[in-house]
């Protein structure tokens, strides 16, 4: 069921070989349309089951990042990752997509909230899997933009560091054992992270750890479900109650949340647990608005 009935970009005034394109989008199945963003290193492959789930009654509109799992990269330095959400914002308006349901996962859930707090009258709702809106307190409480700024530039230049490719690679096997209880899948986001570009990964982490949107969150307008893993937290040594807090601090400005935690899924909560995330998801769009 999945198979792409329309390939689209934003930037398609040269053809897909020449690679000026901020993503790749799939669309399947007909109805109210609703936006799938896959995260770091990602692509769309990660919502199979998902597309498939919400394809039956909505049109479904799948995103593969420039960049990432084999999609070519643009040319860009740091502001990569709000030049993605005005690409995205850009697309809803040029095909004139009503009220979309903004699904986004880590870095696609950032984007997604981040979305709805600039522009709030664009989604009708939006579900945040396991990102967060302020990367840089996973790593400090205490951190803010400034303080991250320096930490976000060292990492940008080691990853972009000559064997900082091969050191990576090595680190990925062993994390994705922490990423997904799945195993079927760790050989498909393996193969996300060999096929991604270094400089885009460089540039999309920098950005991620130096914007701040918790108190932009006070301008969403829309519902929003916040949907985190317990389980992958619990490797680092976090209690289910400390996760409440973390939650709590970063959405404390947002009025429209309803948060969901799943106890035994780890970050790739669509693959570890894709049944309890759609019955969520749809108790979640049947509510009233």
């Amino acid at each position: 069921m999945f198979r792409s009935i329309v390939t689209a970009a934003l930037l398609a005034a040269t053809p897909a070989l020449h690679a000026q394109e901020p993503f790749r989008v799939d669309v399947v199945g007909n109805g109210p349309p609703m936006l799938l963003i896959p995260g770091l290193t990602n692509s769309g492959e990660v919502w199979r089951a998902t597309a498939a789930e919400f394809a039956k009654d909505h049109q479904v509109h799948v995103f593969s990042l420039a960049g990432f799992a084999g999609v070519p990269p643009i040319a860009t330095d740091t502001g990569w990752l709000r030049m993605q959400r005005e690409a995205i914002v850009a697309y809803v308006r040029e095909r004139r997509l009503e009220k979309p349901v903004i699904v986004g996962h880590s870095l696609g859930g950032f984007l997604a909230l981040w979305i709805a707090a600039d522009h709030p009258d664009l989604p009708g709702a939006v579900v945040n899997i396991d990102g967060m809106p302020f990367f840089g307190t996973l790593m400090n409480p205490n951190a803010t933009r400034e303080t991250m700024r320096p930490m976000a530039a060292q990492m940008h230049r080691m990853m972009m560091s000559p064997g900082a490719r091969e050191n990576y690679m090595r680190m990925q096997d062993a994390q994705l054992k922490m990423m997904a209880r799945d195993t079927a899948a760790h050989a498909m986001l393996a193969r996300h992270g060999r096929d991604s570009d270094m400089g885009t990964m460089a540039v999309a982490m920098h950005d991620m750890y130096v914007e701040d949107l918790r108190a932009d969150l006070a301008r969403v307008r829309v519902p929003v479900l916040n949907v985190h893993a317990w389980a992958a937290y619990a490797t680092m040594g976090q209690s289910r109650e400390g996760l409440e807090r973390i939650a709590a601090n970063q959405y404390a400005s947002l009025a429209t949340q309803r948060l969901r935690i799943h106890d035994t899924a780890y970050h790739f909560i669509m693959l570890d647990e894709p049944a309890w995330l759609h019955r969520e998801m749809r108790e979640f769009l049947a509510s009233p608005r």
